[in-house]
């Protein structure tokens, strides 16, 4: 390695001993992991229902409706 490349493997060591916390002392109660679990669960839903409705409709754009066949 370059004297350079320590040079700045060193600086950046310094900086994030400074910049970043050593603990957080954060608390997350049970109501917490439930919502996330439900914010979750509902942005799967919604994205496996937006890709339906798309399925749907591009099945429905490429296929050809029997009842205007007829006129």
């Amino acid at each position: 390695m370059t004297e350079k490349k320590i040079i700045i493997m060193l600086q950046v060591a310094i900086v994030s001993l400074f910049v970043l916390p050593g603990s957080a002392y954060a608390y997350l109660d049970p109501g917490t992991g439930s919502m996330i679990f439900q914010v979750l669960a509902a942005g799967l839903v919604s994205v496996l229902a937006f890709y339906s409705k798309i399925k749907t409709g591009l099945k429905n754009f490429f296929t050809k409706n029997k009842d205007e066949e007829d006129i």
